[in-house]
């Protein structure tokens, strides 16, 4: 009788093992799912917006991306090249926003760093680089994007829980699991806390950038009345705080708040986007 918990024990553990592999895969399904639902009509749609972007109809260009977008085809690629026929259409405000836009879903493509670098020398703005112990504390934010990072934490928690799982059937024989393991639990800590500073950034810290023409002045107060605070230049990137009937609350990357009129502002990502 004594011996019928361990005689028990593997049981368990397969168990175990088994529901572990199941999450790991319904993970990945979950994640995977849609990927291969691309259909022609979005192609030959981008297609004909980049044929009339090359012909220099840049309004009907800018219509055919936007009408992209609103059928939910959000892309990099969409947002860069949107922003192109804007600045080509002589609206810089409305080119760095969706610049900005194809920066943070494509991380790294050198051209839309160089032309949205290129926009805001134009406009005379500049970015709002991260701090220092944002750049140690989360690494991958402004690198990867967030569909990357989401599938990062989720691969790294399933192989960290199937890793250990393994462990406990093999632990005599594959002390290394441990090591393992563990690797993949800091690769989960990692693009975790990177994916949930890019969440908090794009979600709750709610940017929003100026597109009026000129100098869009920003009052102590939200009123016509209000004494004059600062201005902010076409393209310029701020945090949306607080929002009254016709105005906004908005803070500089240096922290200074005040309100200005709100058709001059949009918000980078909207709760459909």
């Amino acid at each position: 009788m004594g011996r019928a918990p361990s005689l028990m024990w593997p049981v368990r553990t397969t168990r175990l093992v088994c529901r572990s592999v199941w999450v790991a895969v319904a993970c990945l399904c979950l994640l995977s799912g849609g990927s291969g639902a691309t259909t022609e009509a979005p192609h030959t749609a981008f297609f004909q917006a980049n044929t009339l972007y090359s012909q220099g109809d840049y309004d009907r260009a800018i219509h055919a991306y936007e009408q992209l977008l609103a059928a939910g085809q959000h892309s990099g690629h969409v947002y860069f090249n949107l922003g192109n026929a804007y600045f080509k259409n002589g609206q810089i405000g409305r080119a760095i926003l969706n610049y900005e836009r194809a920066r943070r879903m494509t991380p790294g493509d050198t051209d839309i760093q160089a032309n949205l670098a290129y926009a805001r020398s134009v406009a005379g703005t500049e970015d709002c680089p991260p701090k220092l112990w944002q750049n140690l504390a989360f690494p991958l934010t402004h690198h990867l994007s967030t569909e990357t990072l989401v599938w990062m934490t989720s691969a790294a928690y399933s192989l960290a829980l199937l890793t250990f799982a393994v462990y406990r059937v093999w632990s005599r024989h594959a002390r290394w699991l441990v090591s393992l393991a563990l690797v993949w639990v800091g690769l989960f800590a990692l693009a975790g806390g990177s994916l949930a500073r890019q969440v908090y950034v794009d979600s709750w810290q709610r940017p929003a950038l100026v597109l009026a023409d000129g100098q869009t002045p920003v009052r102590f107060e939200p009123a016509e009345t209000g004494t004059e605070h600062f201005v902010l230049k076409q393209g310029a990137l701020v945090r949306l705080l607080d929002s009254r009937p016709g105005w906004h609350q908005i803070a500089r990357c240096d922290g200074r708040r005040g309100w200005l009129a709100a058709p001059s502002l949009e918000r980078l990502w909207t709760t459909d986007d």
